[in-house]
C-alpha cells in the first residue's frame, strides 16, 4: 500500500507532458496597448488624435449671432485617398498618419516623411509609424512590393524584354543614338536605361 501511495503521489506532482524536457508551455498572448488620446498639434483643445489612428472633435461652446451654442464632441469621418486615410482639420485635408506621427512620434524635419513600418498606408497606429528619409520610404516600398516599377508603371515606354534588348544592342557596339532610332526614342532615354537611372533594378537575365 505504501508503494502504491508513493507512486500515486509522484504522479500528482509530476510536470505535465508539455512542460517536460524538450517542450515549452505556450506563451501568453501579449495584450494590445490601450488607446491613448493626445491633442492634434496646432489644434489643441479642439481636436484629438489617438494612438489607434482615430480622430475626434472635442465638445466646445461657440457663439452664433451672439448666442452660446454647445457643439458635442464626435469622431471625425476618415476618407480614403490612394489607400491613405485622410480627414479634414479646419479647412485643410490632411493624412491621419501625419496627425498621429506629430502627436506620438515627433516633429517631421524638412526633407523627411512619415513611413508605415508594415507597408499598409491604412494602418495608422502610432507603433506602426516612423519618421524617415525618402530613401528609407522607397526601401520600404521595395521590401513590401508596393512600388510600381517597370512595365506595370502607367508611364512606362518599354517592357522588360525591350530593356534587355537595348542592353544587348549596346553590348554589340551600337551607339545610344542608333538604338534610339531603332526604337523611336531619343538617345537620352536610351542613356538613362543603360546608366541604370531607370530600370536599374532589372537583372541581366
Amino acid at each position: 500500500m505504501t508503494g502504491a501511495n508513493e507512486r500515486r503521489g509522484a504522479s500528482e506532482v509530476a510536470p505535465p507532458e508539455a512542460a517536460q524536457a524538450g517542450h515549452q508551455a505556450p506563451a501568453s498572448p501579449v495584450a494590445p496597448s490601450p488607446e491613448e488620446w493626445r491633442p492634434v498639434v496646432g489644434w489643441e483643445g479642439i481636436y484629438e488624435v489617438s494612438s489607434y489612428g482615430r480622430v475626434r472633435r472635442l465638445p466646445r461652446t461657440i457663439l452664433r449671432a451672439g448666442v452660446p451654442v454647445r457643439l458635442p464632441g464626435r469622431l471625425k469621418a476618415l476618407s480614403d485617398s490612394r489607400g491613405y486615410r485622410v480627414t479634414s482639420i479646419g479647412k485643410r485635408v490632411i493624412g491621419v498618419h501625419q496627425l498621429v506621427a506629430a502627436a506620438f512620434v515627433g516633429p517631421v524635419p524638412t526633407g523627411f516623411g512619415v513611413c508605415h513600418n508594415d507597408g499598409d498606408p491604412a494602418n495608422n497606429r502610432a507603433d506602426n509609424l516612423r519618421i524617415d528619409t525618402p530613401k528609407g520610404n522607397m526601401a520600404d516600398q521595395y521590401r513590401h512590393g508596393t512600388r510600381v516599377m517597370g512595365e506595370r508603371h502607367p508611364a512606362a515606354k518599354f517592357t522588360e524584354a525591350d530593356v534587355r534588348e537595348i542592353r544587348r544592342l549596346r553590348a554589340c557596339g551600337l551607339m545610344h543614338r542608333e538604338i534610339g532610332a531603332l526604337l523611336g526614342v531619343g538617345r537620352r532615354t536610351i542613356a538613362t536605361i543603360l546608366q541604370g537611372r531607370t530600370w536599374g533594378w532589372l537583372d541581366a537575365a
